[in-house]
């Protein structure tokens, strides 16, 4: 797995490359940044991060926000390109926010999804609010505003709020305007998703125009090796038309979603239907006990793993947690998996969930063994091919 880049360290001064987005696995997580950060930590008297992201994962956002709030070192951020979505939250915890003249910050609202019974998506649902308040809460502190205010501006339904440097210099989410290697803003990026807004950054950062897009990259958007700057920048209003297109079918069964939630509260609050589904939940509890005591039993896994699958079996519901389960072929010793590869690297996975149910050590050998199904896998989950910045 590809590490974050130090692309410059001396004199008591860490630089590092926080390029791409934020997931759990991968060159981007916390368990990789923080334990880079941590190290530079030891050495460093200041740290700057370059950041170009569009976001993502809510939990690694966090865990890296506190990592840079526990440092000794003096941080700088700088924002080279956009710091979207989750990346926006990171910026709070530097000591010093820098921003590119043309460069963007995006907040929005949470978004995210769940696979399981009505009463694990409700949960679900309570989850991602309080965690909202807690986030909106360090946001208003940082820029000096309400909570309410900061709710009502950057925290409403389908809105992305893309924010100028001059405006987050204003709003204290950054401290000043530096003139870096990115030259222009796309004119419409209210309109892109933080995704094709990270590429387009992605693209000047590294080759400084778009016309120095390598052949493999003009590739990757349908373009051919001698495509102009001006066919470039109108393929990638394509995507941002199409992403937006896709955001609004989204929002849509987002709403249909809601309100059959919301009809099924209403239906709770009958005693009929509140007993029916106490009766439903008591039934999906002994199964799910009957499932897992037969693994044990089996020694598929240990029992001291019991409280753990039954906290899958309550998120993905009892199918998923016995397609895990038949899946298993035995508990294996401790000194029979220390430092050795999993057979089930070479498995046959059909989804990425299947794969990632493995264990991350399965997953990051799997993807160096098998790249290309890997990012086969990566792509049916995401919509996209698995990139990293070099």
């Amino acid at each position: 797995m590809k590490k974050f880049t130090i692309v410059n360290k001396g004199n008591r001064t860490a630089e590092i490359l926080f390029y791409g987005n934020i997931y759990f696995y991968g060159k981007n997580s916390s368990e990789n940044l923080s334990t880079k950060l941590r190290e530079l930590d030891n050495e460093n008297d200041n740290i700057i991060i370059r950041m170009n992201s569009g976001g993502g994962d809510v939990i690694e956002a966090s865990a890296i926000y506190s990592t840079i709030k526990s440092l000794k070192a003096h941080v700088t951020i700088i924002v080279e390109g956009i710091a979207a979505s989750a990346a926006s939250f990171i910026l709070l915890a530097a000591n010093k926010v820098q921003i590119s003249k043309a460069g963007r910050i995006m907040i929005h609202k949470f978004s995210g999804g769940a696979y399981g019974n009505s009463v694990a998506l409700r949960e679900l649902a309570d989850m991602m609010e309080s965690w909202e308040k807690d986030w909106i809460e360090i946001y208003a502190a940082k820029m000096g505003l309400t909570i309410e205010a900061v709710t009502s501006e950057y925290f409403q339904p389908n809105k992305d709020s893309w924010i100028s440097p001059a405006d987050a210099v204003k709003l204290k989410l950054a401290d000043e305007i530096v003139d870096g290697v990115v030259k222009q803003t796309p004119k419409d990026i209210e309109n892109f998703s933080p995704s094709n807004a990270q590429a387009y950054y992605q693209n000047q950062i590294l080759n400084h125009n778009t016309k120095s897009m390598n052949k493999e990259q003009l590739a990757a958007i349908g373009l051919a090796e001698n495509a102009t700057e001006a066919e470039i920048n109108a393929r990638l209003k394509v995507l941002a038309d199409n992403e937006a297109a896709s955001k609004e079918v989204a929002a849509k069964e987002a709403k249909e979603k809601t309100d059959k939630e919301a009809a099924a509260i209403e239906n709770s609050k009958n005693p009929e239907f509140a007993a029916m589904a106490a009766k439903v939940e008591r039934l999906d509890n002994e199964e799910r006990e009957k499932m897992i005591q037969a693994a044990i039993d089996s020694k598929k896994i240990v029992a001291t793993a019991k409280a753990e699958w039954e906290n899958v079996g309550k998120t993905l519901g009892n199918e998923q947690l016995k397609k895990m389960l038949d899946n298993l072929s035995g508990a294996a010793l401790p000194t029979n998996v220390i430092d050795q590869q999993s057979p089930k690297v070479d498995g046959d996975y059909k989804t990425f969930e299947e794969l990632m149910n493995e264990g991350t050590n399965v997953a990051e050998q799997f993807q160096a063994k098998h790249p290309e199904k890997f990012n086969a896998l990566w792509k049916a989950h995401y919509g996209s091919d698995y990139t990293e910045s070099k």
